[in-house]
């Protein structure tokens, strides 16, 4: 009689990795850091798609199994620097995905590297001004609204502002600082937010460890 084919994992993932690629110096430890992560610990049944802050999506949402070398390679080759620092509405375009995708029988991940920076609270005339930390507010408050309305979501959020070090006289610091943190705090009653601080480059590789042991259910975390 034929083999059975092999059973899919009881606990399917759907991880989306959202990376910010405006900043060359951590850029190759964090595609690295991802690379690590989909080979040791995504199974083919696993569902994965890769963002690029700002820019898009570098590969949709798709199953591991059916092109596992080609992504790979996707992943691989994405030490370029790209995008811009748009991360409310590069969070919320993932959130959206993982809203709609997939049955209750996948776990969802968001897996998020950023500086926290975001630029699209700037005025009409692409200036920061006294309205910028309330537009960011406002952005954040939209996401926090999808978040929210899911079940299961767990976003993990790797803050690398300690490394990228931009501009650190910026009048708009506290308020990135304190809406990165919001995000993971208010991700909604059914899910779970981590934030994790990466003050220098060699700790990416840790935190992403931490991540994938979450994700396969240990206590790394």
């Amino acid at each position: 009689s034929p083999n059975p084919s092999p059973s899919p994992s009881p606990n399917p993932h759907q991880v989306i990795f959202l990376i910010d690629r405006t900043f060359e110096a951590f850029l190759q430890k964090v595609v690295d850091a991802v690379v690590t992560v989909y080979d040791k610990y995504l199974e083919p049944d696993d569902l994965v798609g890769y963002y690029g802050l700002g820019d898009g999506w570098i590969f949709d949402v798709q199953p591991k199994g059916a092109d596992a070398a080609g992504l790979r390679e996707q992943i691989v080759g994405s030490v370029e620097k790209a995008g811009d620092p748009h991360v409310y509405s590069s969070i919320e375009t993932c959130v959206g995905c993982l809203a709609t995708q997939v049955d209750a029988q996948y776990s969802k991940w968001l897996v998020v590297l950023t500086d926290t920076v975001d630029f699209e609270c700037v005025n009409e005339r692409n200036q920061f001004d006294k309205e910028s930390p309330a537009r960011a507010e406002a952005a954040v408050t939209r996401v926090i609204g999808r978040m929210s309305a899911m079940v299961g979501l767990n976003l993990v959020l790797l803050d690398a502002s300690g490394i990228a070090n931009f501009n650190a006289k910026h009048t708009l610091w506290p308020t990135w600082r304190r809406l990165s943190q919001r995000l993971t705090d208010e991700v909604g009653e059914h899910n779970s937010g981590v934030n994790i601080q990466a003050a220098e480059v060699s700790e990416i590789d840790d935190a992403f460890e931490k991540i994938a042991g979450r994700m396969s259910g240990g206590a790394a975390a």
